[in-house]
């Protein structure tokens, strides 16, 4: 596994290009306007309910905006990718990711990014059906893997969920990205390594400092926050203690 001095949008610079890419948890399409520009994927499919959610573990999550929200963003979100909608190459799918998911055939996507709601048991869920949806040698990745006390405030269970996702399937780590307050996980299930031997090779060349750590550490993965005397963030800490 590697911990990769990179943001989760610095990171897709490293990864290969012309992939067959989903986001599950669109929002505003901020990260999906990143996917599209560094990992130029031959299609992007965004698939976002674009719903208030009154689940209790998911009220405080600043993204759960009121319905007339929702669909603002929804129209955003369609605007905003209008000329890669019209030919095709991003395809929007209104709709929660366990009822959409059927749609896809097995080994359809090469890439598939979790940031939907970020309880444990819907994050456990998207990873376990998406997983199937994924070529052999693709990549499951997701955001927010982290439980320091902004993620604990939102009822954040990633790291629980991708630990116990691992354990009961074939996928294991290999990155994650180490300069954010909120970092991203990439897996690899281990049936061909080449996007990550793109991704060192590119990191290499561009000066991206990587540390190789024992994959069994990874689920001790600890995003610490050290804050100032007023409470105010300051700085991450990784610890794999």
């Amino acid at each position: 596994m590697l911990y990769v001095n990179a943001t989760r949008v610095e990171i897709l610079s490293h990864l290969p290009k012309g992939m067959r890419v989903a986001e599950i948890g669109a929002q505003a399409g901020e990260y999906a306007t990143n996917l599209l520009k560094h990992l130029e994927p031959r299609e992007l499919h965004l698939i976002d309910p674009w719903t208030y959610h009154a689940d209790e573990y998911y009220r405080h999550d600043p993204a759960n905006v009121p319905q007339e929200l929702q669909d603002r963003l929804y129209d955003h979100v369609r605007s905003r990718f209008a000329d890669h909608i019209g030919t095709g190459r991003v395809k929007l799918h209104r709709a929660k990711s366990l009822e959409i998911v059927s749609h896809f055939p097995n080994d359809f996507f090469d890439m598939v990014y979790v940031d939907a709601m970020h309880y444990h048991d819907a994050v456990l869920n998207d990873l376990i059906a998406y997983a199937p949806k994924i070529r052999p040698g693709g990549i499951l990745c997701g955001h927010d893997f982290c439980d320091h006390q902004l993620a604990a405030a939102m009822s954040f269970g990633v790291v629980s969920a991708v630990g116990t996702f691992i354990k009961r399937s074939a996928w294991d780590f290999a990155v994650i990205s180490g300069k954010e307050d909120f970092p991203s996980y990439f897996l690899t299930d281990g049936r061909g390594e080449d996007w990550i031997n793109h991704l060192v090779k590119s990191a290499f060349l561009n000066y991206v400092d990587c540390i190789e750590l024992p994959n069994s550490l990874a689920p001790n993965f600890k995003a610490k926050l050290i804050v100032d005397a007023d409470g105010k963030r300051w700085r991450l800490l990784p610890s794999f203690a």
